[in-house]
């Protein structure tokens, strides 16, 4: 009997410990504020939640990718953790090409680079008046993500996030949002 209690509990942290993470609501989202020079918080504010998925390469495939998704009052972006702890960093001659699909099954699809001081890939200037901010920005709606390097498509990254809703992006950044057209 104690056996088989060790049993499902064992198998029940390993379904969830091999489960994808993804932020699916609200509370999967932290308000976190920018630093100055000196390390000290800022006013500037943003949202961060942790998400994972999948990444691939000449070197691995399906291996554990980590995403932070960043959204302050004038960007949404994600950076990208290879094996969970490698930053991806940006260059000057690399191009991502970012494709998002939406659950009513509209696909989007622009290039962009990694910035190479935050390293950071900035989403915002996908957004235009195709996409329906009201599911994207509803706090419920899971977003497919697949991001590949343009000149080397086999470096490629997947996973999926649920952005919140708009009223918990006003009432924890304090203010409407510029990427929002």
């Amino acid at each position: 009997m104690k056996h088989s209690k060790i049993c499902i509990l064992s198998f029940i942290f390993l379904l969830f410990a091999s489960s994808a993470i993804f932020a699916q609501s609200d509370s999967d989202y932290i308000v976190k504020h920018f630093v100055d020079d000196f390390g000290d918080p800022t006013d500037h504010k943003y949202l961060l939640a942790v998400v994972s998925g999948k990444f691939s390469n000449s070197a691995t495939r399906d291996s554990l990718l980590l995403v932070r998704v960043l959204i302050a009052n004038d960007e949404i972006s994600f950076k990208l953790y290879e094996y969970g702890k490698n930053e991806v960093t940006g260059s000057d001659y690399t191009q991502y090409v970012i494709k998002m699909k939406f659950p009513d099954g509209n696909i989007i699809e622009k290039t962009a680079k990694i910035d190479t001081y935050t390293s950071r890939l900035d989403i915002s200037h996908l957004f235009d008046s195709s996409i329906d901010f009201e599911t994207m920005f509803s706090g419920i709606a899971p977003i497919k993500v697949y991001i590949y390097e343009k000149d080397r498509p086999y470096t490629n990254y997947s996973f999926s996030v649920t952005f919140p809703s708009k009223e918990f992006i006003r009432n924890n950044l304090g203010s409407d949002f510029i990427w929002i057209q």
